[in-house]
């Protein structure tokens, strides 16, 4: 889990300019905007939203599954109420991440053109921290929209071989191309791969094909940035400004964003911490009703002690009991009566050495003597 101080150590490492990467977690934004009003307003009414909690891959596979009518139940950032499922998805898989280039303030002009899209969208959701759990990237992606059963269509250079980088690069023509192709074959989701060394303003350029292609077409449209080679940065920064007015595309985290991570961080450990309490005593409680664990279930067993009449653990089968395989047969049982015979000779002959000191040593009477003081009287 990212923890206050290494996220601060990523900041400085920012700030700083260093070369050093931060491996702490692989955290990459996530931009997904529309022409609809699919992803729930703000508190104050903004139609854009942006979550400074660190999401998992799993989240944006939960987003596409929504989208795509696949999800059942509700998901955060997403009005179910009026969901209305888009014609497309269409991402592009950007892979360009040089110290998180998409993030950049300098880079604000080639960056115009995903800040112009997520400000116009009639809804947009911006998320600074997703954290990619290794392999493959697109592979991952494939594997999870196959095993959904969600059509979709692989554009670029989406190839997983280690010479990917060397393929051309997709061009604006060629991308447009693609999509359209893809939704005339009624693809649910497009994925968009560029050009492993395609630059920022390269990539600016599929996301205009992927909306040119797109057209009158209800779609939802999303910029998703994948993992380096190398390990990708921790980029400790927020991005986007709600207000289009302002002159920097980014911002660095205040004070009340570190405050809000760290108290979301610590809700899911309470939060996970009472699903252990819950389970444990879910399973306790399934261990006192089991009548096998019972006092009846410790009956003797004819012809010895065998591992059959020991309490077997619910959904084990006695795999792991302390006398797994211990059978006392008829050697063992006549090494037990003898221990028992030498047990109660012991017994007998302590208590008749104790008896014979008492009658002679102390000159105890028997039931069947008379005291000497008794003697003396008469």
């Amino acid at each position: 889990m990212l923890t206050l101080s290494t996220l601060a150590v990523c900041l400085a490492a920012v700030l700083a300019s260093s070369a050093p990467s931060c491996r702490a977690a692989a955290l990459n934004p996530a931009f997904l905007w529309s022409s609809s009003p699919i992803f729930s307003l703000s508190a104050d009414q903004e139609p854009s939203r942006i979550s400074h909690q660190v999401q998992g891959s799993g989240f944006l596979f939960g987003v596409v599954d929504a989208l795509a009518g696949k999800a059942s139940g509700s998901l955060e950032f997403i009005s179910t109420e009026s969901l209305k499922k888009p014609d497309a998805i269409i991402l592009l898989i950007g892979q360009s991440q040089k110290a998180g280039s998409v993030l950049e303030a300098k880079n604000a002009e080639e960056a115009a053109p995903l800040r112009q899209a997520m400000t116009s969208a009639a809804s947009s959701l911006a998320l600074p921290f997703v954290q990619h759990l290794g392999g493959d990237f697109v592979s991952s992606w494939e594997a999870h929209l196959q095993q959904a059963s969600i059509p979709m269509t692989l554009v670029g250079n989406c190839g997983h071989s280690a010479d990917a980088s060397s393929t051309a690069a997709l061009t604006r023509e060629a991308a447009t191309h693609g999509i359209q192709a893809a939704l005339s074959k009624s693809s649910q989701v497009v994925l968009v791969c560029s050009n492993a060394e395609a630059s920022l303003e390269q990539e600016m350029q599929l996301l205009e094909a992927a909306k040119e292609a797109a057209g009158s077409s209800s779609a939802v449209f999303g910029f998703v940035v994948q993992p380096s080679q190398g390990g990708a940065k921790a980029v400790g920064r927020s991005l986007l400004e709600a207000s289009s007015a302002s002159g920097s595309m980014l911002r660095l985290p205040t004070e009340e964003d570190l405050a809000s991570f760290a108290a979301s961080r610590d809700a899911s450990a309470a939060a996970a911490k009472e699903l252990d309490r819950a389970r444990s005593s879910a399973q306790l409680a399934g261990l006192a009703s089991d009548p096998r664990l019972t006092p009846a279930g410790f009956r003797p067993v004819p012809g010895g002690f065998k591992p059959s009449s020991l309490p077997v653990r619910p959904g084990n089968q006695g795999g792991d009991t302390p006398f797994q395989g211990l059978v006392c047969d008829d050697k063992c049982q006549v090494q037990v009566t003898m221990v028992e015979v030498a047990i109660l000779g012991f017994t007998l002959i302590s208590a008749l050495i104790s008896g014979t000191w008492l009658m002679h040593g102390v000159g105890t009477p028997t039931r069947f003597e008379t005291s000497k003081e008794s003697q003396h009287s008469q």
